[in-house]
């Protein structure tokens, strides 16, 4: 999961990610995104469609998946 490799490199803080989220329609807290960096919790369909809005440079298998979910 690559979501903290992109927020870092936007220089986002995981309570503002989670806004930009929020407003990119799934409601989202930092809480969330600290249990989907650590590997805690996995994204929810709602949330990675948010995440596409809100970042439409990037796929959902860039971020989301590695080669070996993908094979």
């Amino acid at each position: 999961m690559k979501i903290k490799e992109i927020r870092k490199k936007l220089h986002l803080s995981q309570r503002k990610l989670a806004e930009i989220i929020t407003e990119n329609g799934h409601d989202c807290s930092y809480r969330t995104i600290q249990n989907i960096e650590g590997g805690k919790n996995n994204p929810s369909f709602g949330f990675m469609a948010a995440f596409l809005r809100a970042f439409p440079e990037y796929s959902i298998d860039e971020i989301f998946f590695t080669d070996e979910d993908l094979e």
